[in-house]
């Protein structure tokens, strides 16, 4: 493909003829730990009874060629669920890296085994090195505050999806009430500023949130909206008129994080295409026909939409406006044709917006070498607190593509100051970009968020291999 994004769907294609390895599909573009352009996707079998060894086969020789899976016949049978990591790391070089297991095993502690394999942390080049001794960092957990903006379709198409759009606002608040996040959430429409700004509601007023997305419920969305569907400019429009200093409306907070989710089965019929909306979002201040995007940092764009190369009955552009804005934005994507992946995937939306909030670690950590503790803990019945498990329920976790840790129900500091212990190995970057395909820091756009050198986060420029790298 032309970029990352396009290997994904090309790999996809390849996938879904061994047992319709498509179901249930979310992807996210993310920036890898040595400076690389990458995607991070999950896919689902519906209904099947081949054994594991016998599917993993197929997809090797799916991919590579005939002959390519050799594996012993046997294993556990399916459905499966399946991680992939995609690293494109020159026009001549891209590295697929499979987690397979059986959909009934993807709960703790097999997530956290299948996300150490192809979650963005583990993976190096051969020259590449872990260093002998363990970082250790001490730092103080801290409650991240985010103010969720939903841009949701309001036309009468969306008919068929709002029960699963239900499901998706249950999913949502069960997640976000047993995380360390002060959160809101407010809402427009495809047809903003039709129909206004639904204000902020946050965990006492979930409800209202629930009843927003529930066919006949008491402020529920409707389907009586414009039939010329804006999502991309509904949420950039919202942005500049809910900021601080902003025009009418409720306001952000001005300490709190901004998150984009757009539910849709329409692309963005507005008079700009995606590309003009990824500046917009990624940079506070950016400007974009007389709006102005008041949030304080970049602004992640989330998205339930058309899949790929699919029309939905609906008007889709070539490239996908809002497939183009979700994935320059580093947003999480799932499909509005499927109940499931609406569900799964307001879920990986929120669990990405609790690992943002989280405190990043120094350099980026091996997940699967990770150990924490903590002074004190909420519950001590179910967590050690010298010894934190690993577990979104009563634990703490690492996201390998944010770099962060975060703290989970019983495992959360009580209220007050505490002060938190981690341990982990980390790569060292020693090899150079593959192939020749090396370009000055200042000229790989993708990245671009905060820095002159288009370098962010935990990641400098680093002048020796021309890449951005961890300092």
């Amino acid at each position: 493909g032309g970029d990352v994004t396009a290997d994904e769907v090309a790999f996809r294609a390849r996938i879904a003829a061994v047992k319709g390895f498509n179901n249930n599909t979310t992807t996210q573009t993310f920036r890898t730990w040595d400076g690389y352009n990458a995607v991070q996707a999950f896919y689902e079998t519906a209904s099947d009874s081949t054994a594991l060894y016998t599917r993993a086969n197929e997809l090797a020789n799916a991919l590579v060629g005939p002959g390519a899976g050799v594996l012993p016949p046997g294993g556990p049978t399916g459905p499966f669920k399946m991680q992939v990591q995609y690293v494109r790391r020159s026009n001549l070089t891209l590295v697929v890296v499979i987690a397979l297991t059986p959909l009934s095993a993807f709960t703790e502690p097999t997530l956290f085994k299948v996300g150490d394999v192809a979650g963005g942390s583990g993976l190096a080049q051969f020259g590449d090195e872990s260093p002998d001794s363990p970082q250790c960092e001490t730092f103080q957990p801290k409650v991240g505050k985010v103010d969720f903006l939903f841009v949701v379709d309001d036309s009468c198409s969306m008919s068929s999806y709002q029960g699963s759009l239900a499901q998706a606002a249950n999913a949502m608040a069960n997640k976000l009430n047993n995380s360390l996040l002060d959160y809101r959430i407010a809402m427009v429409t495809t047809s903003y500023p039709g129909n206004g700004i639904r204000g902020f509601v946050d965990k006492t007023g979930i409800q209202t949130f629930k009843n927003w997305l529930t066919r006949g419920a008491s402020g529920w969305v409707g389907i009586n909206g414009s039939g010329r569907e804006k999502a991309l400019e509904g949420g950039a429009k919202a942005i500049s008129d809910m900021g601080p200093g902003g025009g009418s409306g409720t306001k952000f907070r001005p300490d709190a994080d901004v998150v984009v989710i757009v539910l849709a089965d329409a692309d963005d019929q507005s008079s700009y295409g995606g590309e003009s909306y990824v500046p917009f979002f990624n940079t506070p201040g950016a400007t974009l026909s007389g709006w102005v995007n008041r949030a304080r940092k970049p602004v992640p764009v989330h998205g339930i939409v058309c899949p790929a190369g699919q029309s939905c009955g609906e008007t889709q552009y070539s490239p996908q406006r809002t497939g183009v804005a979700i994935a320059g934005t580093g947003g999480i994507r799932g499909n509005i044709n499927d109940s499931v992946s609406i569900s799964n995937a307001i879920e990986r939306i929120v669990d990405s917006t609790i690992s943002t909030a989280g405190h990043k670690l120094a350099r980026p950590p091996i997940s699967a070498s990770l150990k924490v503790a903590i002074s004190s803990v909420s519950n001590p019945a179910v967590c050690n607190k010298d010894d934190l498990p690993r577990s979104r329920i009563n634990g703490f976790d690492f996201d390998g593509v944010t770099g962060t840790v975060n703290f989970f129900g019983g495992c959360q500091p009580p209220t007050g100051t505490h002060n938190a212990a981690v341990s982990y190995r980390y790569w060292e970057d020693k090899t150079a970009f593959p192939d020749g395909s090396s370009l000055p820091c200042a000229s790989d756009p993708f990245f671009d968020r905060n820095a002159a050198d288009y370098c962010s986060g935990l990641y400098a420029c680093n002048r020796v291999l021309n890449i951005c790298a961890a300092p």
